[in-house]
């Protein structure tokens, strides 16, 4: 990965779909960078899946690329978002729904922390209920 300062990264998620429950848990050796009071932190989950997390003000924005599959989700609790996820076989359209994010961040020692819980739908089906935390540490 380029630029930016090594950090090691943790995380968590919880994922409700049809009532059924999955938590993932994981570290990763990733980068963190900061231009123009945006901070960007970004990891590998495999040799082809990335992971990028870009921090704003009021909003988070999430990209995951692996392979043909492109996803991007804006999280801000305020707003739904539309957005297409792209798989090989096609796009699905998606709507993103923020219940919370909260963002921490430690200049000093480079470490911080972000919690996301937003809801995915597929035009007025949910497809699930998602929680990410993440911690993150030079």
């Amino acid at each position: 990965m380029e630029n930016g300062i090594p950090v090691k990264v943790d995380v968590r998620t919880r994922q409700i779909q049809s009532g059924e429950k999955n938590d993932y848990s994981q570290k990763f050796d990733g980068r963190l960078s900061i231009k123009n009071q945006t901070l960007y932190l970004r990891y590998d989950e495999s040799s082809e899946a990335r992971v990028t997390f870009k921090v704003c003000e009021d909003d988070v924005y999430l990209s995951r690329k692996s392979g043909q599959m492109r996803l991007k989700l804006h999280f801000n609790e305020n707003v739904k978002f539309e957005t297409s996820y792209l798989t090989p076989y096609g796009a699905v359209e998606l709507r993103c729904e923020t219940d919370c994010f909260k963002f921490d961040y430690d200049r000093k020692v480079q470490s911080g922390s972000l919690t996301i819980d937003y809801r995915l739908f597929t035009g007025d089906e949910i497809l699930g209920e998602y929680k990410i935390r993440l911690q993150f540490a030079a």
